[in-house]
């Protein structure tokens, strides 16, 4: 039957392959790609001549670029180039879009009146099917190196099937096996709410910008149906989180026992010169990142230094403790400067400045020890014996230390 409609759009087609997002960098662009490639081989008319434009979304749904080409489009393989560049918000200029994985749908518009081979005018405007999803950080174990990943997605306008989820890392590689969504088992299809949890074992280089994209096909039963029945759209959401890698150390610590064990300062007390402990701040990775590392304490039990005698004090004022990543690695030097409560009781913790959801930390405990002894005699004020202690070990409950020389 004929009709005479004056803009169709069919689906956010998209595609030669399933998988295809636009990958973009504008600091590596050797490491991009930036086609988007579809095909409308399956449209219903018979004119082959099409009006395209391509829509591209970043992580939060937001939409980055609309790209409008006219005419020239015929039915089959096609591939439409971003630049990278974002629609500006009038009067602003133009700006490349910021690095990440971007989602694209694909309008194929004709304005003449065409013969339409489906099987009633109404399935000509069937709602396009929207999948979205969020990403979020849910724990890292920093020892095994396994950060794990909550991924909630919602399906709207229309049920979808052969649902699937991959994530990648920042150098836009894939993170593990692509994940099947279970088909409801009422309706048969992808559930319309869900979230799938993945545990990632990494390595520091793959930190950074994290992305999950879901896929899913719109059903003939939304009334997309072709000539042969088939699914018609390929539809995507793209949910992205930003993690870095920070790396706190104790020398002479490994990862585990920095927590478990940690570190072991002497108070320092009246001059007894007792040493300090040399804890390293590492580079963050992504190394590009630029922002600031924030060193903190939970106590004022222990002092921080910038060498390992005398030198300057960390004063924690908010300028002092705060690094550059460009700057590290930094030593520091940490003293103790009132006893423990109990072991492992005062933290350092060294965060990113205005990103959230990573970290590393310390444990330190600060001893006081009270050699009581017999003598006779006087003992000086400037006596040298009086501001050095020697020979005094610790075996319980830690492992073992010798406090002096």
């Amino acid at each position: 039957m004929e009709t005479d409609p004056e803009t169709w759009t069919p689906n956010n087609t998209v595609v030669g392959g399933s998988d295809k997002v636009l990958k973009w960098d504008p600091d590596d662009e050797e490491n991009c790609d930036t086609d988007a490639t579809f095909d409308i081989s399956h449209l219903d008319y018979n004119d082959p001549d099409w009006d395209v434009t391509v829509k591209i979304y970043n992580a939060a749904g937001g939409l980055v670029k609309a790209i409008d080409e006219e005419g020239g489009f015929e039915l089959g393989p096609n591939t439409v180039v971003w630049d990278g560049m974002a629609d500006p918000i009038p009067p602003a200029d133009p700006e490349p879009a910021p690095k990440g994985l971007y989602a694209y749908t694909v309008e194929a518009v004709h304005n003449a009146p065409m013969l339409l081979e489906c099987r009633d005018t109404d399935k000509a405007t069937t709602p396009v099917l929207a999948v979205t999803n969020v990403t979020k950080p849910v724990d890292f174990d920093r020892a095994n190196m396994v950060l794990t990943l909550d991924v909630s997605y919602s399906v709207t306008n229309g049920s979808a099937d052969d649902g699937q989820i991959r994530i990648y890392d920042n150098s836009f590689s894939q993170v593990g096996q692509t994940r099947d969504i279970t088909d409801d088992p009422q309706t048969g299809h992808v559930p319309a709410t869900g979230t799938e949890r993945f545990e990632l074992t990494l390595e520091p280089e793959q930190f950074g910008l994290f992305t999950a994209v879901i896929s899913a096909q719109q059903t003939a039963a939304a009334g997309l149906a072709n000539r042969n029945g088939q699914p018609k759209a390929l539809r995507q959401g793209v949910g992205s989180i930003y993690q870095l890698y920070l790396d706190l150390d104790i020398e002479d610590r490994d990862e585990t026992s920095e927590d478990t064990v940690g570190g072991l300062v002497v108070r320092n007390f009246d001059n007894n010169q007792a040493p300090r402990r040399k804890i390293t701040l590492r580079k963050a990775y992504p190394g590009a990142w630029t922002g600031n590392l924030v060193l903190t304490r939970s106590s004022t039990k222990v002092r921080v230094f910038d060498a390992a005698q005398a030198g300057d004090e960390i004063t924690f004022n908010n300028q002092d403790n705060e690094f550059a990543n460009g700057g590290l690695p930094k030593d520091l030097w940490v003293e103790g400067a009132v006893a423990s409560d109990v072991t492992r009781d005062i933290t350092l913790e060294l965060s990113p400045e205005g990103v959230g959801g990573c970290s590393d930390t310390v444990k330190f405990t600060v001893l006081s020890v009270t050699i009581e002894s017999d003598h006779t005699g006087a003992l000086d004020e400037d006596n040298g014996a009086r501001d050095n202690y020697s020979s005094v070990v610790v075996t319980d409950p830690l492992p073992c230390y010798t406090l002096g020389p």
